[in-house]
């Protein structure tokens, strides 16, 4: 029997996230989720500053669509991030 995509990941040590809007540019542009592979012991701050986003950028904040502001967040294999940017109008 062939696992699902979620449950290998969940084994391999593996996230999906997804940036939004002025975000996706610290994705390489990549458009829904995508994969990253975590270590052991990682936070939510841990993952931003992987991928260089500065807080001060971030509006909100999704953990498996729970908002979240607690960087300290440690993450879990099969987990779903969703980092909003900040959006500007008028």
């Amino acid at each position: 029997m062939v696992a699902a995509r979620g449950e290998a990941d969940k084994r391999r040590g593996v996230i999906e996230l997804r940036l939004y809007t002025n975000l996706a540019r610290y994705g390489g542009e990549k458009t829904g989720f995508f994969p990253v592979t975590i270590s052991p012991s990682e936070t939510l701050g841990s993952l931003i500053r992987k991928f260089g986003i500065p807080r001060g950028e971030i509006s909100m904040i999704l953990v498996n669509d729970r908002l979240t502001g607690d960087f300290e967040t440690e993450l879990q294999p099969g987990d779903q991030v969703k980092i909003f940017g900040l959006v500007g109008g008028g």
